[in-house]
């Protein structure tokens, strides 16, 4: 018997996700970016890590491969580098996933050591390709440990409503009486 679970809910959320990013980043642009610090809202990022975490969907490397396409088209401009980023994070957790006591705690610890290694790995890119306008010591002063805050206190804020919606997902759908029939 076919039990479908509301696996399509994800792509949906993770796009959502990376609109707000991009919401987020534009509406509150005077203050995430002033002299002395600049803050990225990364929440496609503790989207996907969160749903890595309590969603088992078979197909979500395939779901942030699309996802960090349209990420890549939407904000950086050069295809590639989201688009390796996000399925190196999705086969990260799930090879150590079940080692881990999934609870808030350890679940933002990993959002810590995913957002940094997103911030190093596109810092890095741009950094060969010539774009980058600062040095090592002030993209982890004025970039890394400000998003890292901003990121942080985003995730706390989105924890509870992304659980709950990742237990929604996970869940099998209740089927009524005359669905039954239908067979």
């Amino acid at each position: 018997m076919f039990h479908a679970k509301r696996y399509f809910w994800v792509p949906i959320l993770l796009f959502f996700l990376m609109l707000l990013d991009g919401v987020f980043a534009s509406v509150f642009s005077v203050w995430l970016i002033e002299p002395g610090y600049i803050l990225v809202p990364r929440l496609t990022v503790i989207g996907l890590v969160l749903i890595s975490f309590l969603v088992n969907m078979p197909s979500l490397w395939w779901v942030s491969i699309i996802i960090g396409l349209m990420y890549d088209s939407y904000f950086s401009g050069i295809l590639g580098i989201y688009l390796c980023i996000f399925p190196c994070i999705v086969s990260i957790i799930r090879r150590f996933k079940n080692n881990i006591r999934i609870n808030a705690f350890t679940m933002g610890l990993s959002i810590i050591v995913f957002i940094t290694f997103v911030e190093a790995a596109v810092f890095i890119f741009y950094m060969f390709l010539g774009k980058a306008h600062m040095d090592w010591q002030t993209f982890l002063v004025r970039r890394l440990n400000p998003t890292l805050v901003l990121n942080i206190v985003l995730y706390y804020i989105s924890y509870i409503p992304l659980k709950s919606l990742a237990s929604w997902i996970s869940e099998e759908p209740r089927r009524s009486r005359h669905s039954l029939l239908r067979k």
